[in-house]
C-alpha cells in the first residue's frame, strides 16, 4: 500500500513539474518605477521595453534583448514649454518602431507631451538620439492604420478650444508615414501589417539584399532574394525619409538595375518588403 501511495505521489510530482503553468524567467527592479511592454521591431526583432519614470514623467526608455541584456537606452528629450504627462490611457500611448516614422534604421518613439501654456496634449516623435522628428499639437489620441500593402497612415484626433479651454470642434487629420510595421502587435489600431516569420528571436529572415557597386555614380545593381512564388517591393529613400524610387519585384529574378543619374550625391536607404518581412541597407551616391 505504501509503495503504491509513494508511486502515486512520485507520478503526481512529475506531472506537476512537467505541466507547470508559469516558469520564472527574470525579475526587473527599478527605484523610480517603470512601465513594461514587449515591442516587435522591423529590423531588430522582439525586445522587452521598460520606461523609467520619476515624479510621473518618463525619463528614459530601456530596450532589452530577450536574454535580458541591455540593447539600447534612450533618453526622453526635454522640450521647452512641454512636460511629459506620464503614462495614461487619457493620452497618446507610447509607440516604438524602426523604419516607420523615418527610414534611417534608428529606433523611433512617439509619446505624448503636455503643453504647459495651453494645457493641451502634443504628440512628439523622436529618434534614439533624442532628435525630434515631428510634433503635432492639440492631439487627444492617435491611431495607426494599414491602408494597403505596406502602406500606413497615422490619424491624429484633433481638438479646437476657445479662450476658456472648452472644446469647440473635433477633427481628424491623416498623416502619411514612409515606413512599415512588422506585425499586428507593433502599434495601435487594427490591421497593422502582416505577421513576420523572420527577424525575431530564433527566426531567420528569408530575404537578402545587396547593392553593387556601393558607392554608385550612374548605375547600380540591387541583388535580392525573396521566397519562391512571392512578390515584393524595393524602395529607395533619401536621408529625409522621402521615397525617391520604387520597384516591384518577384522571385523569378534576383536583381534589378537602378539608374542613379538623377539622384543627388548623398546617403540613401534601400529597403526590400516581401511576404510580411522587411530588410534595409544603406547606399551611397557619388558624382
Amino acid at each position: 500500500m505504501k509503495k503504491a501511495l509513494l508511486s502515486v505521489l512520485i507520478s503526481l510530482s512529475s506531472f506537476l513539474a512537467t505541466h507547470a503553468q508559469l516558469t520564472p524567467l527574470h525579475t526587473y527592479a527599478d527605484t523610480q518605477g517603470y512601465y513594461f511592454s514587449v515591442v516587435d521591431l522591423s529590423l531588430s526583432g522582439t525586445k522587452y521595453m521598460f520606461m523609467n519614470y520619476n515624479a510621473s514623467a518618463i525619463t528614459t526608455v530601456v530596450l532589452y534583448n530577450l536574454n535580458h541584456s541591455i540593447w539600447k537606452t534612450i533618453n526622453v528629450p526635454s522640450i521647452s514649454g512641454l512636460s511629459h504627462p506620464g503614462i495614461s490611457i487619457n493620452y497618446c500611448p507610447p509607440h516604438v518602431s524602426e523604419n516607420f516614422f523615418k527610414i534611417d534604421n534608428k529606433v523611433d518613439m512617439a509619446m505624448s507631451y503636455y503643453d504647459n501654456s495651453s494645457g493641451q496634449t502634443n504628440l512628439v516623435i523622436f529618434d534614439e538620439t533624442g532628435a525630434v522628428i515631428s510634433r503635432v499639437d492639440s492631439v487627444s489620441s492617435y491611431e495607426i492604420y494599414n491602408i494597403g500593402t505596406d502602406s500606413f497612415v497615422t490619424a491624429c484626433f484633433w481638438n479646437d478650444f476657445d479662450s476658456t479651454g472648452t472644446i469647440t470642434k473635433y477633427k481628424t487629420k491623416l498623416f502619411a508615414v514612409p515606413g512599415t510595421l512588422p506585425c499586428n502587435s507593433c502599434g495601435h489600431g487594427a490591421g497593422l501589417g502582416m505577421p513576420v516569420t523572420g527577424g525575431g528571436a530564433g527566426n531567420q529572415s528569408l530575404l537578402s539584399l545587396n547593392i553593387i557597386p556601393n558607392p554608385a555614380s550612374s548605375h547600380a545593381i540591387i541583388e535580392y532574394k525573396i521566397p519562391a512564388g512571392a512578390t515584393g517591393r524595393i524602395n529607395i529613400f533619401d536621408q529625409a525619409g522621402r521615397q525617391v524610387k520604387q520597384y516591384s519585384v518577384d522571385s523569378h529574378f534576383d536583381n534589378i538595375t537602378v539608374d542613379a543619374t538623377d539622384l543627388p550625391p548623398g546617403v540613401y536607404s534601400y529597403s526590400l518588403f516581401s511576404n510580411g518581412q522587411s530588410t534595409a541597407k544603406k547606399m551611397v551616391v557619388v558624382k
